[in-house]
């Protein structure tokens, strides 16, 4: 079946806004992918997502106009390790009480798959009798095993997903990963493994990267729904028993705090050793070795050092800086 019609008659047209369980990255009755790197916290992430969602509470800097719920699909932690990050968020969040979680549904499985008719019965059966807003599928890979490349594969993906979502209004939220990369680009939405079309079936994708230290970014690279959301940090304490999940700005203001962070690094080893001058490969070595920063964080902590004039460039020995202050 097709549609036509008219620009006019589009424009006419009373379509209802977009609406979104967590503002602007996951919209309802969507389709939402959460990538990264092996290692980048998304898990935690989106288990902490699905509490706050619960009790009607911000995710980092992302508003939830109202509560919703969530059934979670996990196929990479078993019982014991998903326990663990639970236990440990909620106490992060100081929640003595905890009656709300049993909104919250968890399948723990190892051969749940979403090609099976037997198992799209039993999807069914819990979206019935539980109406979760949220399905998080922990991963793509394991419930779809099917060709990632394949176009005729990810259509039927993108089929099967489409006829529950419109059914019964629930959200899909994948953890995804990511094609294995050199290291030194920022990854994108092209980096997202498998083929373009599966990141063309996403209406959200969300790409977590771990950044230095406790430090982790949120980037949205898709949104089918309008303007893309501006990259955010959030850092990660804890210990055995809990884990504090805080926002910590955007991606910019965080690529300042490490760049100023660096600087003040590489003053106090000036001013401690007395150094007169120094050559960009020294610097690299002592920061490097005593503090574990990168080489292009330490050179822009280098242009931020120049920039206020407490360095600046030898003109007798090319590549060498001299202290100016």
């Amino acid at each position: 079946m097709v549609d036509v019609i008219t620009y006019r008659g589009l424009l006419a047209k009373n379509i209802p806004p977009i609406e979104f369980l967590v503002d602007l990255i996951i919209p309802k009755s969507g389709i939402t992918f959460v990538c990264g790197p092996p290692g980048t916290f998304k898990t935690n992430l989106l288990l902490y997502t699905s509490i706050q969602g619960n009790i009607g509470k911000r995710v980092l800097d992302f508003d939830v106009k109202e509560p919703f719920t969530t059934l979670w699909i996990d196929e990479e932690n078993r019982d014991i390790g998903m326990k663990d990050k639970l236990v440990k968020i909620t106490n992060g969040l100081n929640l003595s009480q905890t009656d709300f979680l049993k909104n919250n549904i968890l399948m723990i499985s190892q051969n749940f798959k979403l090609i099976d008719d037997k198992y799209n019965k039993i999807l069914i059966e819990i979206l019935e009798r539980y109406h979760p807003n949220m399905i998080v599928i922990d991963s793509l890979t394991k419930v779809f095993p099917l060709s990632q490349r394949d176009e005729d594969d990810i259509k039927k993906i993108y089929d099967q997903l489409k006829l529950i979502i419109d059914k019964y209004k629930v959200s899909f939220v994948f953890i995804h990963h990511t094609r294995k990369g050199d290291g030194k680009h920022t990854i994108g939405l092209d980096d997202i493994a498998g083929s373009r079309e599966l990141a063309a079936m996403a209406d959200s994708a969300i790409l977590v990267e771990h950044k230095f230290k406790n430090t982790y970014s949120v980037r949205q690279v898709k949104s089918r729904h309008g303007i893309m959301c501006d990259g955010i940090n959030f850092k990660v304490h804890g210990d055995d028993d809990s884990m504090v999940i805080d926002y910590s700005g955007t991606i910019n203001e965080g690529y300042t705090q490490v760049k100023h962070t660096i600087a003040a690094h590489i003053t106090e080893w000036i001013m401690t050793n007395d150094i007169k001058s120094f050559s960009r490969k020294e610097v690299h070595k002592v920061m490097i070795d005593n503090f574990k920063h990168k080489k292009s964080s330490i050179d822009q902590a280098i242009i931020h050092l120049v920039s206020v004039n407490y360095i600046g460039k030898d003109p007798e020995i090319y590549g060498n800086y001299r202290v100016l202050k």
